[in-house]
């Protein structure tokens, strides 16, 4: 979105946060600054991951799969969807927070890492519920956790990670609205408003429940407050990690 945009709400953009945005402040070499450059809207979805582990690993929780790591040092694959990617990161957080040592095995994406897992080739890993759910329904992968602070309706049985003694953690892939900044509050408060509404229709709320994302609709202050949340919190995740971030 250029700055040079007219700031009358004719335009909005559906942004799906990257790791970019969610670090923008750790990034010297950005085109646009999150709070300078946009007018936050509403927070309108979120999605899960599933944390999940081949059946050949015996472990049904992710308590037990904690355990299980602690005693192999080293010998558990976790598979990522690239080096540095926010999926990447995000699994780096889990298991700095359980003190695990594991094997980081980096694919070209999600797919290929959804591959390996079903195979074997890797015990570990997470993924989307709209690609997964088909195969922990089939026995090829089990799922151990979800992603998010609270649980997913696509499979009410789960635990969370937190409620499984990791404290904190809670990750989801994230779309908010924006508008170029200067956009007046009373055309902002209306969008945020209606938007809201759309997104909370129980047909919407079905539809994509189906792959397990979670419609939220919040105000635009709640917006803002949750994107400032996440850059605090994955600046805190690449340090832990020991992570450069690249200028």
């Amino acid at each position: 979105m250029k700055r040079q945009i007219s700031a009358n709400g004719a335009l909005c953009e559906w942004q799906n946060f990257s790791l970019e945005d969610r670090l923008a402040k750790g990034y010297a070499n950005l085109p646009y600054d999150l709070n300078r450059d946009f007018s936050f809207i509403t927070l309108t979805s979120k999605r899960p991951s599933l944390i999940m582990v081949h059946p050949a690993l015996p472990v049904k929780s992710l308590t037990e799969y904690i355990a299980c790591a602690r005693a192999r040092p080293g010998e558990v694959n976790v598979g990522t969807a690239g080096t540095g990617s926010i999926g990447d990161l995000a699994l780096h957080w889990l298991h700095n927070l359980g003190g695990l040592n594991v094997t980081y095995i980096p694919y070209k994406g999600g797919a290929p890492s959804y591959t390996a897992l079903i195979s074997g080739e890797i015990q570990f890993t997470l993924g989307s519920p709209a690609a997964m759910a088909g195969h922990i329904r089939a026995g090829r992968v089990r799922i151990v956790a979800v992603s998010t602070s609270e649980r997913v309706k696509l499979f009410p049985d789960v635990p969370t990670v937190a409620e499984q003694g990791l404290a904190g953690f809670d990750y989801s892939q994230w779309i908010g609205v924006v508008a170029p900044a200067k956009t007046p509050p009373a055309i902002v408060n209306r969008l945020s408003t209606e938007l809201a509404k759309i997104v909370k229709m129980p047909d919407v709320v079905q539809k994509l429940a189906d792959d397990g994302t979670i419609m939220i609709g919040s105000t635009p202050e709640q917006l803002r407050n949750y994107v400032a949340d996440e850059s605090a919190r994955w600046r805190k995740v690449v340090t832990d990690a020991g992570i450069k971030l690249v200028e």
